[in-house]
């Protein structure tokens, strides 16, 4: 709860539960000012099986802000497994439009599985009857049920209860002659992650995010972890009219005045999905999006991030006017040239089985047609990690060296004889090497360096850790030198700095730490 105003807020928060029975919370939120409420102090007698849902009236005599965050797992909120968090609906309606819901999966058996719940809440004085439909794609009603919520309780439709929903997307339609409150929560890999929010109350022609992005990026992966927590960006569409509605999605890519313009209909009274990943040249970006329609809709977007959609989380767009242009940018997103620099190990066993790193640059996403293939073979399997490295399995081979033919975003690079294949026991100088660390020329002392490329114009922020069995302490006044040339050190923690990387010459470049006027550490750097 926040209180922006210069008074003090007597706010009083009502719990409700399916019964419309009332639990109720009160404090003074002190003038510009931050108060957490949490409901299990007031109603953890009553959280037992069957009766934990509750809903929530939140007032007070000025005007406040109210949020509701929910955390569940072992021990919550210490042991938190996963969350959702949205804003308080400050006005009931008579209609909510929600253009997401999955029920199961869409490919049934498959991970992870999802469960959709639209949750009510009356807040009148009388029963009121809801009646909520589910609209799959091509003007298909999958089903419609009415729900009786008495006064001041809280009510629901768990989707899969009804049967024509299972392994099913579709957009729901909440409708009552009395206003109500209505929102929608998702939840799949059992609980482990969910979304909320509140729907639309009425439709519009022009919707728009700023927050968008497909594929992987370096700055959100630790090479610690296997999962590269690469991302899945979908726009869910409702058209709840009864005229089909032609659709032009803008995406506007960070490059300026750059992106992709798409069309496509959306038939009548029916739910579709933009999915990024079809989409080749916003492969690895982020962007914006504004979507604009010759019929009012409602448009929302959905992220999912990591293995098995690990996590995600989900919004209604912003409705834009009517009369607010939106044109096109003026370019296509620069295409990325592609590039190869590194092949790490480049020997590995005539068996198969060998993970083998590619660096360099322009790589699309693994599931566009990017394929790996040694001597002509199919890798056995293939992630790109980010647009500038990937990850592959060497099938099994015949002995001797190889070409690893690199085919993505719609071009074909050879590398001849980039890896050779040796029967198990063979000495290989690649052995010991993960292409993770640069082992520094000062004896026992270990230097991770991320990323451990750049642009010759300079300009790119470095980490770099140093690790040795002295615990070395980089001091203030350390200096970092790219070749002669120093960096600027923007910070300094114990055995870690940043620097911002000088202008260079393409090719490898040697990256000392000095302190006190000793060298402490080595690394190498590339300028591309």
């Amino acid at each position: 709860m926040a209180n922006p105003g210069a008074t003090p807020a007597n706010v009083v928060v009502s719990y409700r539960d399916d019964s419309g029975t009332e639990v109720r919370q009160s404090e003074v939120v002190p003038a510009h000012a931050r108060r957490t409420f949490w409901p299990t102090a007031v109603l953890n007698a009553r959280l037992q099986a069957g009766r934990a849902g509750f809903a929530t009236i939140v007032t007070a005599d000025v005007d406040v802000v109210a949020e509701r965050q929910m955390y569940w797992g072992n021990g919550a909120p210490s042991g938190i497994r996963g969350g959702h968090a949205a804003m308080g609906v400050s006005t009931p309606a008579a209609t909510w439009l929600f253009a997401e819901g999955i029920q199961g999966s869409l490919t049934p058996g498959a991970d992870p599985s999802f469960d959709t719940f639209v949750l009510l809440f009356n807040p009148s004085s009388g029963s009121i009857d809801v009646t909520v439909e589910f609209f799959g794609q091509a003007g298909v009603k999958l089903a419609e049920v009415v729900r009786t919520v008495g006064a001041g309780a809280r009510g629901g439709v768990w989707a899969k209860e009804l049967p024509a929903l299972v392994n099913q997307a579709f957009s729901i339609r909440a409708t009552a002659t009395v206003p109500f409150v209505a929102e929608r929560a998702v939840y799949w890999r059992g609980l482990s992650e969910g979304t909320a929010t509140t729907g639309a109350n009425e439709p519009a022609q022009q919707w728009g995010f700023a927050e968008g992005l497909q594929g992987g990026f370096l700055r959100y992966q630790d090479d610690d972890d296997h999962d590269k927590r690469r991302f899945n960006t979908f726009f869910p569409i409702y058209n709840p009219g009864t005229t089909p509605a032609t659709v032009t999605v803008h995406f506007y890519t960070e490059d300026g005045d750059t992106g992709v313009t798409k069309t496509f209909t959306v038939p009548a009274q029916s739910r579709e999905t933009v999915w990024t990943l079809l989409y080749d040249e916003l492969a690895n970006r982020r962007f914006a999006t504004f979507f604009s329609s010759t019929e009012p809709l409602v448009v929302e977007r959905v992220v999912y991030w990591g293995k098995g959609n690990k996590a995600g989380h989900a919004s209604l767009g912003i409705p834009l006017p009517d009369d607010l242009a939106l044109t096109p940018a003026t370019q296509l997103p620069p295409a990325p040239r592609l590039t190869v620099r590194e092949v790490e190990p480049s020997r590995g066993s005539t068996s198969g089985g060998t993970e083998v790193e590619i660096e360099g640059t322009g790589f699309g996403n693994t599931e566009l047609g990017t394929q790996v293939l040694f001597g002509g073979v199919p890798a056995l399997r293939l992630e790109v990690e980010h647009d500038r490295e990937l990850k592959a399995i060497a099938p099994p081979h015949a002995p001797g060296p190889v070409d690893i033919t690199l085919v993505t975003r719609g071009t074909t690079l050879v590398l001849p004889k980039a890896f050779e294949y040796v029967v198990r026991g063979t000495p290989t100088d690649d052995a010991d090497d993960d292409g993770g660390d640069d082992e520094s020329s000062c004896e026992g002392t270990k230097v991770e360096i991320e990323p451990r490329w750049g642009p010759a114009s300079g300009g790119k922020l470095v980490e770099i850790e140093i690790e040795n069995a002295l615990g070395t302490v980089i001091e203030p006044g350390t200096q970092v030198f790219f070749g002669t040339v120093a960096a600027q050190v923007v910070k300094i923690e114990r055995n870690e700095l940043v620097v911002v990387a000088p202008a260079g010459t393409v090719g490898k470049t040697e990256v000392t730490v000095v302190t006190r006027g000793q060298i402490v550490a080595r690394a190498v750097f590339e300028y591309f």
